[in-house]
């Protein structure tokens, strides 16, 4: 599946805060499928140079080997991280597991709801937060 495909996709199902929408009519959006250094690599194999990333990519360069390596050891390692932020990111990551944003801050879980919330939401995001919170602890 090439570019195109992924665009129509995306504008189907993704909403695009604080995006002038209007403006993909006149310049699409490229779906990217990786970068390396200041290059972009579409769907559809072409190459384009990053000229609008973030400070991060611009100053370092996708997939700089040196980053990575020191997210790896700190991955494998896992001492990088103490107790209490190694709970809360149990919890995230179990709650982004079962379709959840939470965002454990301090002593507490605050959620990124849809814009529109229902009962039904508030429950589901409740037990993923208990859940999460109670095999945290565990740990």
């Amino acid at each position: 599946m090439g570019n195109q495909y992924y665009v129509q996709h995306d504008l189907s199902v993704v909403w695009h805060p604080r995006t002038p929408m209007h403006e993909h009519k006149r310049l699409p959006m490229i779906p990217i499928r990786r970068g390396d250094g200041v290059w972009l690599e579409d769907l559809e194999g072409k190459h384009c140079r990053d000229a609008i990333g973030s400070w991060w990519a611009n100053l370092f360069g996708h997939r700089n080997s040196h980053i990575t390596a020191a997210l790896q050891k700190q991955h494998d390692t896992r001492a990088a991280f103490a107790w209490p932020e190694h709970r809360r990111l149990c919890v995230s990551q179990y709650g982004m597991q079962n379709g959840v944003l939470p965002r454990p801050l301090g002593n507490a879980v605050y959620f990124m709801p849809p814009c529109v919330i229902t009962e039904p939401n508030i429950q589901t995001m409740t037990k993923a937060a208990w859940v999460a919170i109670l095999r945290a602890a565990q740990d």
